[in-house]
């Protein structure tokens, strides 16, 4: 659909925050990009020393080349067990990546925005907060090693070192805040997982509430009156206007008429 009509997708964990504007609907297309510290702490398979793209959230005009380009190697990789390998992040990492590098006719409106992270993901899994910790230990224990031979460790040696000083010292959080220049936050649901952190089957429906907390929700019933959950509790339901009866029917016809269910509408 973003290939034959353009437009923007969203995971249903995104959060928006406020309106994108021209700084980002004046790109031709445009991928989001996770924090640098899922490619430091988490992606070591990937070595991986920059952000990596992301399918949370794109956006691109009709016809974009890029998108063809993601259509036409999407069998490449199907039978990889890994999702994130056949149709997700690292998938579409790796073809933006070639993308970028070898496509000639790349630039203008056939260019492609890598977003920064602090723009859509300024955010990381907080699940993987004690991973971290864990993980960065070891490694500023050694910063003797590190600071006395700091030309033996490559880019992204460096940065885990970096990043692990700086996290343990200030806190993970606290060197991933939302800030003014996001648009949207990730709440990191992964519900594309079979099996979730728990153990337990992704079978089940899951509420609005665990995909963004904050979510407001407003209910509207048949008189189109929104009505605040608040209120809504031990409220009757309204009366809707009575309709006038056409012609020829009878009153056990209107009798029988269902009234207007009442619909729950997400925002």
């Amino acid at each position: 659909m973003l290939y034959e009509f353009g437009g923007i997708y969203a995971d249903l964990d995104m959060e928006f925050l406020h309106p994108l504007d021209a700084k980002i609907l004046n790109q031709p297309c445009f991928i989001a990009t996770e924090p640098l510290i899922h490619s430091i702490m988490m992606y070591d398979e990937k070595n991986l020393d920059r952000p990596l793209r992301t399918n949370a959230l794109i956006g691109c005009r009709p016809k974009h080349p890029f998108f063809k380009y993601v259509i036409d190697n999407l069998r490449q990789n199907v039978k990889n067990s890994d999702q994130r390998e056949h149709t997700g992040p690292f998938m579409l990492d790796a073809l933006a990546k070639k993308y970028t590098r070898d496509f000639k006719n790349n630039t203008g409106v056939n260019s492609l925005f890598l977003a920064p992270p602090e723009y859509f993901l300024p955010t990381y899994d907080q699940r993987n907060t004690r991973k971290y910790e864990v993980l960065c230990k070891p490694v500023v224990l050694d910063q003797g090693d590190f600071m006395t031979n700091k030309r033996k460790f490559n880019k992204r040696e460096r940065l885990k070192f970096e990043m692990c000083l700086k996290g343990l010292e200030i806190g993970f959080e606290e060197m991933h805040p939302v800030r003014p220049t996001s648009y949207t936050n990730c709440h990191w649901q992964h519900t594309h997982i079979y099996k979730n952190y728990n153990g337990k089957y992704n079978d089940e429906n899951i509420h609005i509430h665990h995909m963004i907390p904050h979510v407001k929700i407003v209910y509207f019933n048949e008189t189109k009156v929104a009505v605040s959950p608040a209120k809504r509790k031990g409220r009757k339901r309204p009366r809707a206007k009575p309709k006038p009866k056409p012609a020829g029917s009878s009153a056990k016809q209107a009798s029988d008429a269902k009234p207007v269910p009442e619909v729950c509408f997400y925002f």
